[in-house]
This record gives C-alpha cells, structure tokens and sequence, in this order.
C-alpha cells in the first residue's frame, strides 16, 4: 500500500477488524492486565483481541501511531480455552500492581 499514509492505513485496520476488547488496565492476581478479549472462535482471534486492547492502552503514553506498530513480549500474551469448551480468551500481562 505505497502512498497511503499510516494513519489512514491505521483507521482502516481498526474498522475491518473483528469486535476487539475493552482498552482498559486491571489489576488481577497481583499482575496488571491490558484488557482482554472477549470469547472467540480461536485462539488467534482471542489473541488478536487481546493485543489490539494492549495497543489502546499504550497509544495513550506513545501515541496511536507508534502503538500500532508494537507488539507485546510473547512471555506476556496469556491464553485459555473456555472451561466449556466454546472458545478462546487472552490477555496482555504487564508487571505486579497492587490494589489500592
């Protein structure tokens, strides 16, 4: 796609891609979460979904544009199947918090 710009690019891959998680920060079991997916089909689509959540949450301190372009540590990408066997959930896990 020579010629288009990234911001434009951006915005388009933010309105075909599939229903994404809330961009949010939570604290749970100690560790903070980027958000997380919602349930889906696979366990790439859930990955998706988790990480386009963590980008949210980090284009607010380095800017959408450069945010698009990041991708979490593989270490932090965790993933489970639904205990009923009906799909995929991931979250992006950051460093220890601690509720306040």
């Amino acid at each position: 796609m020579r010629g288009v710009p990234a911001a434009t690019l951006a915005a388009f891959m933010l309105a075909i891609a599939p229903r994404a998680a809330d961009a949010a920060l939570i604290c749970s079991g100690g560790h903070l979460h980027y958000g997380g997916s919602e349930f889906h089909a696979n366990r790439s689509e859930a990955a998706d979904s988790a990480i386009d959540a963590w980008r949210r949450v980090k284009a607010t301190t380095e800017g959408a544009e450069r945010a698009a372009r990041m991708f979490p540590h593989k270490e932090q990408l965790h993933c489970e199947r639904a205990t009923t066997k009906e799909g995929w959930r991931c979250f992006v896990r950051g460093g220890p918090c601690h509720k306040g």
